[in-house]
Formats: structure tokens, C-alpha cells, sequence
């Protein structure tokens, strides 16, 4: 029947295209079954209170609005006049608050239920007041009845309180701080070490800073260890190295000793035998030397490189590498330098027999594996091999000096026949059982002695 500037204004449509149509044959009703139920409802109650429809208005936009209607009698008629208001934003308002309340209502409970501990402010009360998650007070001790809402410098957890004061400015600014590891105190007084992030989020109405916390103070416990462990090591991976210098100079010397014996000794027929044992010791010497020397070059030259992940930065696996290096490396020095100390120890004797002649008890295995200890490279460039088939209980009281140099005699001049016999490259091995077409007797009669046949 009629219509006003306002309907005109928001669906779009004139006074003159409208007036005599109904509003389903202008499209007005975005659902057709809100006209119904908006109709019906007026009809039989003869008003509709803010009921709720879906309009298209201009440009076929789809608005939301709230309808109040009445029906009145007039000449005979019945009419309906409808009162329309948008309220398309205010809807859109109300379900963005409540979305930003169910929001908000979320990050609450995780925030609250999160395993890690967490606090955050908000320049609504320019940062004086705090919001701990519940993981926040049973890592610092505080009671939540007491400590919520109040910030960490009025609980004095801050043992440096002008650092916060930096840290805070830095968060407002918007920066993201990750992992600074700062000392907080717990509500008992404990110091701890703990890692704090922070992320700045910006509001439409205020600007919230949101940090976490997390303890490393185990971690800084073994890395103050660890540190400790490195210099104590260092050191004494430095007297070890002096001490296993002063032990390879001394064996050194001993070697040079043995060799200037061994000129010295080498005379006529007395000392021949004395040649032969020097050269032997010295050429068994030469390998743990050797073998002691390279070791010890390779510690110095790890210590430097240690030294150098040190000043550069050196994870866990570059301080165990260094340690099983270390160990290694000890264990190849310690059976060397107790490989040459034996074969001194047992040189001492030797040289002792061989110079003096002397009557003394001994044990005739002992002697006698000496004595090939000493051969052995000789032995070792042919295809002889000798087996010592001695009683080791038995004991004597002889002269070893004159025995050994018969045994050495002995042995060298078996090697030399059987050479003689079978050509100076002998392929096969068991020389101990081939005759002696010098003596008559077998190589294995010769070497088997003892104490009747002494």
C-alpha cells in the first residue's frame, strides 16, 4: 500500500516499483519461510516483536533485520504495517565479541593447562600486573592465591631487576626475544638458571607481551662441569705428555746407549756373541720407540686442535672424540714403553753374562727365551723357526754367560749350514728337523738342554 524514503534507501527499490505488489514478487525475502512465519505469526496474534529476517536489499545484498509488526482494521479491511531495522552490523559485532570471547576463553585454558611455565602483561595497566599459568607456580614455588596477577619484580624473582626493565622495553618495541638465559629466584630463595622467550601481539585495544620459561639450570650445571673437566683434563693430558717425553728421551738414550755398546762390543771372538745381542735388542727397541714417538705427536697435535674447539666452540661429541683419542692413544704408549722396558730389563742380565762370565742361579726357560728374544731378527729373515722345549722348573747354578753364547753359536751356525745345504732362499719352514750333516744330530737335539746335558 505504501512505503518510505528509508525503504527506498535500503533495498534499492522505488515508491512507484513497489506500491502494489507484495514483497514476495519483489524478492524481497532472502527465505521465504521467515515471510511465512512472520506473517503467520501477526495474523493470529495481531503484532510480531522483534522478529528476526534475512532480507535482499540493494544491490542483492543479504542484510539481517529485526521486524515489529501490527495489524489494524480500517473501512472494512484489514491491514499490516511493518516497522524494518537493520541490524546486520550490530549482529556482526555481537558474533565478533563473542568469538573474541570464546577466543580468548580458548587461549585462557590453554594457557592455564600448558606445560610450560608462562606469564604475560598488557599496556592496559602499563605492564605492572602479570598473569602466571599454573606450570609458572609450581616450577617458582609461589602460591596462586597471593602471587597471581602481581609481576615478577613485586615477587622479586628478578636477581638483576635493571635487566627487566631492558628486556621489557625490548619486548614493547615488538622484538621477539628467544632463549635469554637469565637467573630468577624461586619463592624459597633458590637461584635458578632458566632460558626466557617473549612474542609480542598487538591488539586492537592493547598490546600483549607473552613470555615462557624454561629451567637450564641442570644444563648450565653441566656445562660448568664439563668446563672444568676440559681444563683439569688438559692439564693433565700436558704432565702425561711431559712424563711420556721424559720416558721416550730416556729410552732414546738407552737405544743409543745399547748401539754404542754394541760398537764398543763388537770385538774379537769374546765379544762376538755381545754384537749380536746388542743389534737384536736395538732392533726390537726400534718399534715401540717408533711406536711411542708417532703417539706422542699425535697427543701434541690434538691437544692443539682441542685447544682450538675450545676458543671456537666444542660440542659434547669433539670432548668425547678428544677422550677416546686420549685413551687410545694412552693404552699404545703404555704397552710400547712396556714392551721396551721388558726387553731392558731383560738386556741388563744379558750384557751382565756376556761381559762378566759370572757364576750365578738362574732359571734355564728364562735364559734360554732371552737369548732367542735376541735372535729373533736374524731368525726372522730366514725360514728357520727354533722352539724352546726347556722344563720350566728347572733351576741352575752355572755360568749363563759362556751357555748363552754356545747356544748362540749354536743356532746361528745351523742356520748357516742348513742355508749352505739348501740355498740361501729357503721356501719351507721346520729347519728344526733337518739334520746337520756337520754334527750329525738334528737341530731339535741341539736346542732341547738341559740341566744333565749343561
Amino acid at each position: 500500500m505504501e512505503v518510505n524514503a528509508a525503504y527506498e534507501r535500503i533495498t534499492g527499490l522505488t515508491r512507484a516499483q513497489t506500491v502494489g505488489k507484495t514483497a514476495t514478487q519483489l524478492g524481497i525475502w532472502a527465505n521465504l519461510a521467515e515471510s511465512d512465519a512472520l506473517l503467520a505469526h501477526a495474523t493470529q496474534r495481531g503484532t510480531a516483536s522483534e522478529f528476526f529476517v534475512h532480507i535482499n536489499a540493494r544491490d542483492r545484498q543479504v542484510i539481517a533485520a529485526t521486524v515489529n509488526a501490527a495489524t489494524f482494521e480500517a473501512r472494512g479491511e484489514r491491514f499490516l504495517i511493518a516497522l524494518l531495522r537493520d541490524v546486520t552490523e550490530a549482529r556482526q559485532a555481537a558474533q565478533a565479541a563473542q568469538a573474541l570471547q570464546e577466543s580468548e576463553a580458548r587461549f585462557a585454558k590453554l594457557f592455564d593447562q600448558s606445560p610450560m611455565p608462562m606469564g604475560y602483561s598488557s599496556n592496559a595497566d602499563d605492564f605492572f600486573s602479570t598473569q602466571w599459568n599454573g606450570s609458572w607456580f609450581s616450577t617458582f614455588g609461589f602460591d596462586p592465591a597471593t602471587a597471581q596477577g602481581k609481576s615478577g619484580l613485586d615477587l622479586g624473582i628478578w636477581v638483576d631487576p635493571p635487566a627487566r626493565a631492558k628486556w621489557l622495553e625490548r619486548s614493547i618495541r615488538g622484538e621477539d626475544i628467544s632463549n635469554a638465559e637469565i637467573q630468577f629466584r624461586r619463592a624459597n630463595g633458590e637461584l635458578r638458571w632458566v632460558a626466557v622467550s617473549s612474542r609480542t601481539f598487538i591488539e586492537p585495544l592493547r598490546t600483549l607481551v607473552l613470555f615462557t620459561y624454561f629451567d637450564i639450570t641442570e644444563r648450565r650445571l653441566a656445562q660448568e662441569e664439563i668446563l672444568k673437566l676440559n681444563t683439569d683434563l688438559e692439564a693433565r693430558v700436558a704432565t702425561r705428555t711431559l712424563a711420556l717425553e721424559g720416558a721416550n728421551r730416556e729410552l732414546t738414550e738407552t737405544l743409543d746407549t745399547l748401539k754404542a755398546a754394541k760398537n764398543q762390543f763388537v770385538q774379537p771372538e769374546k765379544l762376538a756373541a755381545l754384537g749380536a745381542l746388542v743389534a737384536g735388542v736395538a732392533h726390537e727397541l726400534n718399534t715401540p720407540i717408533g711406536n711411542g714417538l708417532t703417539v706422542a705427536t699425535s697427543i701434541d697435535f690434538r691437544i692443539t686442535e682441542f685447544m682450538q674447539l675450545m676458543e671456537s666452540g666444542m660440542k659434547r661429541s669433539d670432548l668425547q672424540a678428544f677422550l677416546v683419542d686420549t685413551r687410545q692413544a694412552a693404552d699404545i704408549l703404555t704397552r710400547n714403553l712396556t714392551r721396551a722396558a721388558t726387553l731392558v730389563s731383560s738386556f741388563k742380565p744379558l750384557v751382565v753374562d756376556q761381559t762378566s762370565s759370572q757364576r750365578r742361579t738362574f732359571v734355564l726357560s728364562t735364559l734360554v727365551s732371552e737369548i732367542l728374544l735376541t735372535l729373533n731378527p736374524s731368525l726372522r729373515k730366514t725360514a728357520c723357526t727354533v722352539t724352546n722345549a726347556t722344563n720350566a722348573d728347572v733351576s741352575m747354578d752355572s755360568f749363563p754367560g759362556p751357555l748363552g753364547q754356545v747356544l748362540t753359536h749354536l743356532i746361528n751356525n745351523a742356520i748357516v749350514h742348513t742355508q749352505a745345504r739348501t740355498g740361501t732362499n729357503i721356501q719351507h719352514h721346520g729347519c728344526e728337523h733337518r739334520e746337520a750333516t756337520s754334527w750329525g744330530v738334528t737341530y731339535q737335539q741341539i736346542l732341547q738342554v738341559d740341566a744333565t746335558d749343561c
